[in-house]
């Protein structure tokens, strides 16, 4: 008995013998208590069931293997008939000698609970052949209280209620009680779990190369799924869009129509529902909005803040938590652990530099801050079109007013160069001791001759290097 098939072992084979009761085909039963200790097959067997019709009471479903044998070829058949036996089996011509049928391949594999003797004679054809007869010989199809199939070429299927019993499909596997209960047809899926790629009901339907593994993972995903990896309990449940990774316990749990999308990290992602294109990386990590877009966030929360990385449509987000405060601004760029943690409304801000304008700047857009330094942050909350680049706690240049070129302001924490299209004498910033040293160029000097260190006057059209003394713009 030590080659008792692998299939059923599981239910009571204990080092060689199996416990009662079992029943034999042809009625020879083994009551409870009792053991075969030998058992020698003379003449013919059905290996690959051995015979067993029930082992304590569990019936298998079994399908046909591609053992069959041809019993009598028949006459009348052409190649491209099919041949259906008893029990759904389809069986298709691909060759035949005047008539009779000499080469074949299993169709469909059909499905039976009572192992049925040989052989097995047609009982209708698509041609108009007659006489046809096979030795068919019959595996489990499924190993644990499994639902009849109507297909079953390549299935491997395990588990109680798996799968919905109209699943017609290819090369599936489903291990887990109600796993893959979603599918009715469709192949190359795969779902490992408890509910993954379940439960049935009126809305199942087919799909290919899904694969769902965990506890629920992909539960009550809808049509349209296909080509989606879902790994991790309770993940992607209700799924329904296409070409989705999900990696992780929790994570996209409300992802609905949304493809195309990567999220990798427990809890990851539990917002977007439609969005699609996006690249979420991170434990805690998110993107704020349910229909954002072609966003790229790396992160993760660390235990030091409310929550992790965070962005939305069309952000780049990189740095453990990074744009923590449930960012709703667009278009924004941080790289940088801790970078724009106050940042809400702002839009279009790129920061670089690990803290950099994570306290102050929020609501502010268009703004550039590249730095090393918590310090260097936006002048106030709502700061746009600024600049401040800057190692250390001191931005060593700053530009404002950065949305209208012409009136752009530069400063440097040291001597100061302000350069471009030039002033008018009316336009220059008011001369202070913050300007001192500052030299630009203006368009409309009253002359293009001036005394060296004269105070700058306008009125005319000459264009002349001016600079601040700290008090007034002077010609030099």
């Amino acid at each position: 008995m030590s080659s008792f098939p692998t299939a059923f072992q599981p239910y009571g084979y204990d080092n060689g013998k199996i416990l009662a009761p079992f029943t034999f085909m042809g009625g020879i039963t083994v009551a409870s208590g009792a053991t075969i200790d030998t058992l020698t097959i003379t003449g013919t067997a059905n290996i690959p069931a051995i015979g067993i019709t029930s082992i304590n009471g569990w019936v298998p479903n079994f399908i046909v293997n591609d053992a069959t044998t041809l019993s009598a070829g028949g006459s009348g058949f052409a190649a491209g008939d099919t041949v259906t036996l008893a029990n759904g089996v389809v069986i298709g011509v691909t060759s035949v000698s005047g008539g009779a049928i000499t080469n074949w391949v299993v169709i469909n594999r059909g499905s039976t609970t009572t192992v049925p003797t040989n052989p097995q004679v047609q009982t209708a054809t698509s041609g108009s052949g007659t006489g046809a007869s096979f030795n068919v010989f019959w595996v489990p199809a499924t190993y644990v209280n499994s639902g009849s199939l109507t297909t079953n070429s390549g299935n491997l299927i395990i588990g109680g209620e798996t799968p919905n019993a109209a699943f017609a499909g290819t090369e599936c596997t489903f291990v887990g009680v109600r796993a893959g209960g979603k599918l009715i047809g469709g192949s190359f899926n795969t779902s490992l779990g408890h509910n993954a790629l379940g439960i049935g009901g009126a809305s199942t339907f087919s799909a290919n190369n899904v694969t769902a593994i965990g506890c629920d993972a992909a539960r009550n995903a809808q049509a349209t799924c296909d080509g989606s990896t879902i790994v991790g309990a309770g993940t992607a449940q209700g799924l329904a869009g296409a070409r989705n990774t999900v990696l992780g316990q929790g994570s996209a749990t409300n992802l609905s129509t949304g493809i195309q999308n990567t999220f990798v990290g427990q809890g990851n992602s539990t917002v977007t529902t439609t969005g699609s294109g996006n690249v979420v990386i991170g434990y805690g990590s998110k993107l704020t909005a349910a229909n954002a877009a072609n966003a790229v966030v790396i992160g993760s929360f660390n235990g030091g803040g409310q929550t992790g990385t965070c962005g939305t449509d069309s952000s780049v987000i990189v740095g453990g938590q990074a744009a923590s405060a449930n960012i709703t601004g667009l278009n924004n760029t941080f790289i940088g652990a801790y970078t724009g943690q106050a940042v809400t409304s702002g839009a279009n801000n790129t920061i670089l530099g690990r803290s950099v304008a994570g306290a102050t700047l929020a609501t502010g857009s268009n703004n550039v801050y590249i730095g090393t330094n918590s310090s260097l942050d936006a002048t106030t909350s709502s700061t746009s079109n600024e600049i401040k680049i800057g190692a250390g706690s001191t931005a060593v240049i700053k530009a404002t007013g950065c949305g209208t070129p012409t009136t752009a302001v530069v400063t440097t924490s040291g001597p100061t160069i302000l350069s471009g299209a030039g002033f008018t004498v009316a336009g220059l910033p008011a001369a202070s001791a913050a300007l001192q040293g500052a030299r630009t160029f203006v368009t409309d000097a009253s002359t293009a001759t001036p005394s060296f260190m004269a105070t700058l006057t306008g009125g005319g059209s000459a264009f002349v290097p001016v600079f601040c003394d700290g008090t007034v713009w002077r010609y030099g």
